[in-house]
């Protein structure tokens, strides 16, 4: 057993997407308010090396023993660990009439069996020590995972796999999907769900469904495009833009993002409130529970008229009570606007890099630089200057009434998977 091209070429990426200084400060961030993280961490740092590779090398075999493949026949596997995954890929197999199995990242005893196996094998083991011999915690931990899920589904896919479908190209157990159906011979097909700030992998997949234009261009940047690409549009349903909920009084909605300064966004809500004199505030939260910080709530002071969403429910759902959401660099902009809720975004609202999507440089999200001064006025006049226009770029044929963009994507994942 021999590291491959295709995960070699995998762990290229999850290493570059790891140790980029966003994803460092996000873990950073993580290991905040985790002590278990802390903990790790620390005790990796203290170890002389040896005992640090052995340290992450014992999270890899951890790893290949909660791996299995999909247990049940379908022609298309697959591999999700979060709610956003996982709605994209019961959206496809709805639209396309596709069965869609997914990759155990949660596995049993017979995983564990499997995994000893593994262990046993000497030319296994030298893959791990390889790919895994890394000296930030983070990157060596992402992807001593990646190999053990890897070890656990090269050459075990289900016999009726035809093309295997992921909604990221840097996690690993995505990535480790991948690698196997490569060497496999199976074609991959890649869903994202939500748009991507710059700097993803080149984008190696035969099948990319995509929001729209803008997303492209964000994979063009980084490399050559080869995949066929098919637009299917932003998540979500679509309703007409609703402006005239834009006067005092109105519901305001603020939706966190992953990282939050849970008192500076105190007081952000405090102003957006003031400014624009809203009856009441619905502030949801993230629905990544591992990164949140556990004691957000002693932070922030909420009125008796103000609710709390914890994120579990679908954003439209939230969307639906509020006349106005105001949030930070998140792709949930997108799925906001196109289901008619007019979003804005102030300053001081999270911890990510400035106009992470580019949303503001491209017009497609209002921009107000004081929290303290914003203006329904100006909010409604952005909304009504050719923005349905700059929109398509981002959610291709909005707003695509008639469902042709989950057509064109269920028919093409059908064709990928030898389907009629």
């Amino acid at each position: 057993m021999t590291q491959s091209e295709e995960l070699t070429r995998g762990l290229e990426a999850v290493a570059a997407k790891d140790s980029a200084p966003f994803r460092q400060h996000a873990f950073a961030y993580l290991a905040r308010h985790d002590p278990r993280v802390r903990l790790a961490r620390a005790v990796h740092g203290a170890l002389p090396k040896a005992l640090r590779h052995g340290l992450i090398q014992a999270y890899g075999w951890a790893s290949a023993a909660r791996t299995a493949p999909p247990r049940g026949p379908a022609p298309v596997a697959a591999a999700g660990r979060y709610r956003n995954e996982r709605r994209q890929f019961d959206r496809l197999a709805r639209d396309a009439d596709v069965g869609i199995e997914a990759v155990d990242l949660e596995a049993g005893p017979a995983a564990w069996l499997s995994a000893l196996t593994l262990l046993g094998d000497a030319e296994a083991r030298r893959v791990m020590a390889v790919a895994t011999d890394h000296d930030d915690f983070l990157v060596a931990c992402r992807s001593a995972e990646t190999v053990g899920r890897w070890l656990q589904l090269r050459g075990r896919l289900p016999a009726s796999t035809r093309a295997v479908l992921v909604s990221s190209d840097t996690n690993p157990y995505a990535v480790a999907l991948m690698a196997a159906a490569r060497e496999a011979g199976l074609k991959v097909a890649y869903v994202n769900h939500g748009h991507l700030p710059e700097g993803p992998p080149p984008l190696d997949v035969d099948l990319a469904i995509l929001d729209g234009e803008a997303l492209l261009d964000v994979y063009r940047r980084a490399g050559p495009v080869s995949a066929e690409v098919v637009f299917r549009g932003s998540e979500g349903s679509y309703r007409p833009l609703h402006l005239e909920g834009l006067k005092p009084g109105l519901k305001v909605g603020v939706f966190a993002s992953l990282l939050v300064d849970w008192p500076t966004l105190e007081r952000t809500i405090e102003q957006v409130r003031e400014a624009t004199e809203a009856s009441s505030v619905l502030l949801r939260l993230h629905p990544n529970q591992t990164i949140r910080d556990p004691d957000w709530a002693s932070h922030v002071s909420l009125r008796l008229e103000d609710r709390v969403s914890d994120g579990g429910r679908s954003i439209l759902n939230d969307a639906e009570a509020c006349d106005l959401v105001v949030a930070g660099n998140s792709s949930c902009h997108l799925s906001l606007l196109k289901y008619g809720t007019p979003t804005l975004q102030v300053p001081d609202l999270d911890l990510v890099p400035h106009d992470f999507y580019r949303f503001l440089q491209d017009h497609v999200v209002p921009w107000e630089e004081d929290a303290s001064a914003v203006s329904l006025d100006r909010v409604r006049g952005f909304f009504e200057d050719g923005w349905k226009a700059r929109f398509a770029r981002y959610d291709a044929g909005y707003p695509d009434t008639d469902g042709e963009g989950a057509r064109r994507a269920a028919e093409a994942l059908r064709q990928l998977a030898g389907l009629s």
